[in-house]
C-alpha cells in the first residue's frame, strides 16, 4: 500500500492525495473495510496537518463503516480515534461516549489487555475533567489487568500515569516510586521512545522540586 509508505515516510502530501483516490475507489467499490482503513489514514495525515475537522471526518466516517461490517474490534478502533480527537477538542461528553463505547466492546469480548486501554482512556478522561479520585481507579484497573497478562509495555504506561497523577497531587514520593517501576518495564521491553519520553517527565519534575 503506497500511502502507508508515504504515511511512515511522512510524506504528508502524497499520501493524503493516495489515500483520497483510493478512498474513491473503495467508495466506489462499496469496500467497506478498506473505506475504513482509508479513512483512518487520512485522519493520520490530517492530525499531522493540524486540520481537526477533517480528521473528524474521516474517523467518523471510518465508524459509520465499520459499523456496517458489523465488527466490534473495528468499530472499537474508531471509537477509540474519535475518543482522544473529542477529548483533544475538549468536547469531552463525546469523548466518554466513545470510550465507553470502546470500553464495552472489549469487555463483551473479554479481553483483558483492551479492557486496561479502555480503562486508561477513561482515567485520562477523568483526569482532564479534574476528577483524579476516578482517574487513579482506572489507571489502577488497568494496572491490575496488564500485571494480570504480562503486558510489561501496558504495565510501564499504567505506572507512568500513576506517577504523574501523584505528582501533579504534590505527592512527590509517591510519584518517584511509580515512575521508577515504569522506567524499569520500559527497559525490559526496550521501549526506549517512551523510556526518553519517561526520563524528560521526570527531568522536568526534579527541576520544579528544586525550584520550590
Amino acid at each position: 500500500n503506497r500511502s502507508n509508505l508515504y504515511l511512515q515516510k511522512e510524506d504528508w502530501g502524497l499520501c493524503e492525495k493516495l489515500s483520497l483516490q483510493a478512498l474513491a475507489i473503495a467508495e466506489e467499490l462499496n469496500d467497506l473495510r478498506n473505506i475504513c482503513h482509508d479513512c483512518r489514514t487520512l485522519g493520520q495525515v490530517y492530525a499531522e496537518k493540524k486540520s481537526r475537522n477533517k480528521q473528524e471526518e474521516c474517523y467518523t466516517k471510518a465508524l459509520e463503516a465499520s459499523k456496517k461490517l458489523k465488527e466490534e474490534a473495528e468499530q472499537r478502533i474508531d471509537h477509540r480515534n474519535l475518543g482522544e480527537l473529542c477529548l483533544a477538542r475538549g468536547y469531552k461528553g463525546r469523548s466518554e461516549d466513545h470510550f465507553k463505547a470502546a470500553l464495552e466492546i472489549s469487555k463483551k469480548m473479554a479481553e483483558k489487555k483492551e479492557i486496561a486501554t479502555d480503562y486508561r482512556h477513561m482515567g485520562n478522561l477523568s483526569f482532564n475533567n479534574g476528577n483524579r479520585v476516578d482517574a487513579e481507579k482506572y489507571y489502577l484497573d488497568a494496572l491490575n489487568l496488564t500485571l494480570e497478562v504480562g503486558d510489561k509495555n501496558g504495565t510501564a504506561q499504567d505506572y507512568t500515569y500513576i506517577g504523574n497523577l501523584k505528582f501533579k497531587s504534590g505527592q512527590i514520593d509517591e510519584a518517584e516510586v511509580n515512575f521508577d517501576k515504569a522506567v524499569d518495564y520500559f527497559k525490559e521491553t526496550n521501549n526506549k521512545p517512551s523510556l526518553l519520553q519517561l526520563f524528560l517527565t521526570v527531568a522536568r519534575m526534579e527541576l520544579m522540586i528544586s525550584r520550590t
